[in-house]
């Protein structure tokens, strides 16, 4: 369910909607902040297993995964003006 109302180029939230507004917002942030901190991980644990050796393990291949579709949603959301810092 919509909690903003589209306004031109903004937004804006009727004022019996803004508590709900305000905490999907921060939910919002907290996962992006989440997918920031897991994007600037990724690179890290793959360098670890690759200096291990361990570049045809299931670990090495799921983490991958993981950086290749973080890196997808990373760019789906700038797609619509959402910026990750990562």
């Amino acid at each position: 369910m919509r909690l903003t109302v589209k306004d031109g180029d903004g937004y804006t939230v009727p004022p019996d909607r803004m508590a709900d507004a305000v905490l999907r917002l921060g939910r919002f942030e907290d996962w992006c902040d989440a997918l920031a901190a897991e994007l600037a991980a990724i690179p890290d644990e793959l360098s670890r297993l690759r200096a291990e050796g361990k570049e045809k393990t299931v670990t090495y291949r799921e983490t991958l995964g993981r950086k290749l579709f973080n890196t997808e949603v990373r760019d789906a959301l700038a797609r619509h003006g959402v910026q990750i810092d990562a």
